[in-house]
């Protein structure tokens, strides 16, 4: 059940996850073998280990999702650019600056953001 929310939430491959985790656990026993004072139960990834490796997966889905983002909102700024320009050259720095202007509006116009001058906050009935 745990592996299905961490999935869900934070959109990480577990085959990927584990087959990591058991990469790691295969060099730190290379490692222990060598070295021959360390237990077996030392070999596993700590929890601070697999905190950082959570971390790290959730940083790398925010940045797909922001430049997945980005993307959808220079090629809608394009397109409107076209229109306006007719054909005309487009400097990428105006398309930029408009894709951003739009996705800033984007964010501000949120629905779920919106609240009412009177409305002082939620309502508990």
């Amino acid at each position: 059940m745990m592996a299905s929310i961490i999935r869900d939430v934070y959109d990480i491959d577990m085959d990927e996850l584990k087959s990591a985790a058991r990469e790691m656990r295969s060099e730190m026993k290379a490692e222990s073998s060598k070295q021959g004072e360390e237990d077996s139960e030392e070999s596993l990834l700590s929890r601070s280990e697999i905190k950082a490796v959570m971390k790290e997966a959730r940083l790398k889905t925010v940045r797909e999702k922001e430049e997945k983002e980005m993307k959808y909102y220079e090629s809608r700024a394009g397109r409107i650019l076209e229109k306006i320009v007719g054909g005309a050259p487009i400097s990428p720095e105006v398309q930029t600056t408009l894709a951003e202007a739009m996705k800033k509006d984007e964010w501000e116009m949120r629905p779920g953001k919106l609240k009412l001058k009177d409305q002082g906050g939620p309502s508990r009935k």
